[in-house]
């Protein structure tokens, strides 16, 4: 009689550097650059682990928020009713800009710290804090409202951090245009960090294991 075996729901994985695992053991190549692969160590791993679920990591270093939903959004047909997912939002004062080039998107990363024309001109006279706010809802909104539709609604959203420390006012409006039936994990990944990763900016092992378990502890009842 040939064994037979489970087969495990997934947890789908979208983010930023963090998510991805930028940094840790198995996640870092020259220059401190994010090695070629997720890291297999990265928080969202261990909550896959504990949870009994395969991960499949969609996370992205350096994405913008607006990066990471279009990730989403062309990984939807893969993401069925029994799977789970998370999506570790990014900091809203990264942007995007999408083209198209021979028939394929092209996504140029516009960020704080590019030295690009681009990303020059968009911070000095296009960029506002309050802007990012609304933008970012709007992210948020339509990754719950799509993933609902498909009838996914094992979904964890984890609050975007904000560089540039946005006033009370602002995260007030940030919460009132959200849907109310949004599971939002309102805790950052900085609140659990205890050490560094081995490019000295991102959270290490111990501290991945610390956000996976404050995850788990607090949603994995939603995520199961």
């Amino acid at each position: 009689m040939n064994k037979i075996t489970e087969i495990k729901p997934n947890l789908f994985a979208f983010g930023c550097s963090y998510i991805y695992g930028h940094g840790l053991p198995d996640c870092i190549g020259k220059n401190n650059v994010p090695g070629p692969y997720p890291s297999s160590q990265g928080f969202a791993t261990h909550v896959a682990t504990d949870l009994h679920k395969n991960i499949v990591n969609y996370g992205e270093p350096g994405a913008s928020n607006k990066q990471i939903l279009w990730i989403l959004l062309n990984a939807l047909n893969k993401i069925t009713p029994n799977d789970s997912v998370i999506i570790q939002w990014t900091y809203t004062e990264r942007n995007a800009r999408f083209q198209i080039e021979n028939k394929q998107t092209k996504i140029e990363k516009i960020t704080p710290w590019s030295e690009d024309n681009v990303s020059k001109i968009y911070y000095k006279h296009i960029h506002t804090n309050i802007n990012d706010v609304y933008s970012t809802a709007l992210y948020i909104n339509h990754a719950h409202l799509v993933l609902k539709d498909r009838g996914v609604n094992k979904v964890l959203q984890l609050r975007p951090p904000s560089e540039n420390g946005p006033t009370t006012e602002m995260k007030q409006t940030f919460d009132k245009l959200l849907h109310s039936d949004i599971e939002l994990f309102n805790k950052n990944f900085s609140d659990y960090q205890v050490d560094k990763a081995q490019d000295g900016r991102h959270a290490g092992l111990k501290s991945n294991i610390l956000f996976a378990n404050a995850i788990v502890n607090d949603y994995g009842h939603i995520l199961r």
